[in-house]
């Protein structure tokens, strides 16, 4: 029996058993259930060590990493078996693994002087990380918990929408207002900060089949808006190509100002890279101290390798892409779907999606 095995038969367990553990170890999953949302490279990390030990009971899980003495490669488990199969499941997942949060991928053991700077719930999952070590035989009951923990987040996360009654009747001007509302909105929970990225890519997946400038593009799939660009490869949040060449990069700020810094050291270094011809910077700020030598690393930066930079306000972007699409029922559509689906998105992102998708669905 692999990994994969064990995880889904311990997850069938969900419809007939419940766990029974000592109360010591329920304080401690109780501790985690409070950050299970918002830390799911740790939760992640911890299923897969509890697999880990189930499957070989001999090793010892806190080495996590193959460099470590007496390690074991931890990550390509997750990779290969783990994550995978908890999308699978229609859980909240890792879309690469759970390592590659930095404060989780360090070469030190999961144990009590772990150094890992990991914000919330530290504690509890080094506690467990140890009792599945030391106590083995509460190792299948703690991953069923969790999951039970992640079953209980997919189903609050679970989201329907009524058709839209009469597409045509909907504004330009009224869905780019909704869709300020939504990016601009003060979420208590973290991940707010993909959706402007989410917007504009549902603009250019369908600029690709339908604008004339983008005939015979392709819009690369989202990755991951939590992994940093050089984990990930990509020149930006967004990337676009003409068969092989990268022809567009968007990198998305919302509220991060726009610096001389950002555009010399960050955005330079990716054009270089990339080579894309086009290179979209986007925020709602712009360090207005800076604009002169913006504007003139800008121009350096075309002269000397020929890439256009575009500084530019999201929404507004939006708004003018926005016009230029013949079907915005096509567009709600894709980016309900693409809402009401993401991992990284929390259940109040998409309640005020649901919000404001009703109240486009009612006007007249």
């Amino acid at each position: 029996m692999n990994h994969k095995e064990i995880l889904l038969k311990i997850n069938q367990r969900l419809l007939t058993d419940s766990p029974n553990l000592p109360s010591r170890i329920l304080k401690e999953l109780i501790d985690l259930k409070k950050v299970t949302e918002n830390q799911k490279s740790m939760v992640t990390v911890l299923i897969t060590l509890g697999i880990h030990k189930i499957f070989n009971p001999q090793q010892d899980i806190r080495n996590h990493m193959a460099q470590i003495p007496g390690g074991f490669g931890g990550r390509r488990i997750d990779t290969d078996f783990i994550s995978p199969t908890l999308g699978e499941l229609g859980y909240p997942y890792c879309k690469e693994s759970g390592w590659l949060s930095r404060s989780l991928e360090q070469p030190h053991p999961f144990d009590h002087n772990f150094p890992g700077n990991i914000k919330t719930g530290k504690k509890a999952f080094l506690n467990l990380v140890h009792t599945i070590q030391t106590e083995p035989e509460y190792a299948e009951d703690i991953i069923l918990t969790v999951l039970t923990y992640l079953n209980e987040i997919k189903q609050r996360n679970t989201i329907t929408l009524v058709p839209l009654k009469n597409p045509d009747s909907i504004s330009i001007n009224d869905l780019c207002y909704k869709l300020k509302i939504l990016v601009e909105k003060k979420y208590a929970k973290s991940g707010g900060s993909k959706l402007p990225v989410i917007i504009l890519y549902c603009c250019l997946k369908i600029f690709c089949d339908e604008v004339k400038k983008y005939n015979g593009c392709h819009i690369k799939s989202l990755g991951s808006h939590l992994s940093p660009d050089f984990r990930s490869k990509s020149s930006g949040d967004i990337e676009i190509f003409e068969h092989d060449n990268l022809i567009e990069s968007y990198e998305i700020k919302l509220n991060k100002e726009i610096t001389f810094n950002l555009i010399h050291n960050n955005i330079r270094e990716k054009i270089y890279l990339h080579n894309p011809k086009r290179y979209f910077v986007l925020s709602s700020k712009l360090k207005e101290s800076d604009s002169q030598k913006i504007n003139k690393i800008i121009k350096e930066i075309k002269n000397e390798h020929g890439c256009e930079i575009i500084v530019d306000d999201p929404i507004k972007l939006i708004q003018r892409y926005l016009i230029l699409l013949t079907n915005s029922k096509k567009f709600i559509e894709l980016l309900s779907d693409m809402i009401l689906t993401d991992h990284e998105l929390k259940i109040e992102h998409k309640e005020e999606w649901r919000k404001l998708y009703q109240d486009l669905n009612s006007s007249k």
